[in-house]
């Protein structure tokens, strides 16, 4: 195992991402220095409750009740999507943070506006943040010293903003991830590698509504697309650590538009894509 000078960011609302992160890069030979959870400002009740049961034991009682992990064991798109003995394990199993990364620390969403702290990040040795979040990096944090990289869901330039997977579906007719630096852009900074798919077929039996392939995106997003975003993100570390921490990103060329949230329409437009529909 490579103790690495990497800290990785959480956003609350996505903690699927972060546990399947930790999970790849310690599978890969990586080992995080330090998690930073982000939690929603005000949230004492929280705060107590992680006091009185442990961080260990709440990160697990989090995992159970998070409104991202409210997928069943038990779902039909569990044998016809690759991918998911991972998205099993960091949801179902004994999965705990505290196994994979030495140190948790618990932040309000003030943190990202605050360069001090990770300045201090700097002088402790920690030279990279991994950000598994969405929202924008102040650009004065963003200048503290510390490198920011995060995994899009979608080929930059070409691909940019959010919901990156229903419109790489739909504009690129392929599946496409990028590990890039952040700036003070809407994934415009410098890239440090990029992986792109042929989208897989998926054959499904008597879909007959759009809620059905709402539910198939949501499980598809949660497996195979976090998976991709995975491996890509490894690939981007592989880089980093052999580099000694210096930065390996070139500037991306051309000034492309940014797609934003789709519209349930446009998903199930670009499930469609990828779901061959066969009666029983």
């Amino acid at each position: 195992m490579i103790p690495t000078r990497i800290a990785l960011i959480s956003d609350v609302s996505i903690p699927t991402l972060m546990r399947m992160y930790l999970k790849g890069l310690w599978d890969h030979g990586f080992r995080v220095d330090r998690v930073l959870q982000l939690e929603p400002r005000g949230k004492g009740i929280r705060r107590l409750a992680r006091s009185l049961v442990g961080p260990r034991y709440m990160a697990r009682i989090r995992g159970i009740m998070g409104r991202e992990n409210r997928l069943d064991a038990k779902s039909p798109y569990r044998d016809i999507i690759d991918c998911s003995e991972p998205l099993d394990e960091v949801l179902f199993g004994n999965f705990s943070i505290g196994d994979y990364c030495p140190r948790i620390e618990y932040h309000s969403l003030d943190i990202l506006n605050s360069p001090s702290y990770f300045q201090g990040l700097m002088n402790e040795g920690i030279h990279t943040v991994i950000y598994a979040g969405w929202r924008i990096v102040p650009k004065n944090t963003l200048n503290a010293g510390v490198d920011f990289i995060h995994v899009h869901s979608g080929v930059v330039p070409y691909i940019r903003g959010v919901h990156g997977l229903v419109w790489s579906i739909l504009i690129r007719k392929k599946l496409g991830y990028s590990a890039i630096y952040l700036d003070d852009g809407v994934d415009t900074g410098d890239l440090i590698g990029v992986d792109e798919y042929d989208p897989p077929m998926f054959a499904i039996h008597n879909f007959n509504n759009d809620q059905q392939y709402l539910e198939l995106f949501n499980y598809i997003r949660l497996s195979y697309n976090y998976q991709k975003r995975v491996n890509t993100l490894v690939r981007a570390v592989k880089k980093i650590v052999d580099a000694d921490y210096a930065r390996v990103g070139t500037p991306q060329t051309e000034e492309c538009r940014k797609y934003f949230r789709a519209l349930p329409a446009l998903i199930v437009a670009a499930m469609k894509r990828i779901v061959r529909c066969e009666s029983e």
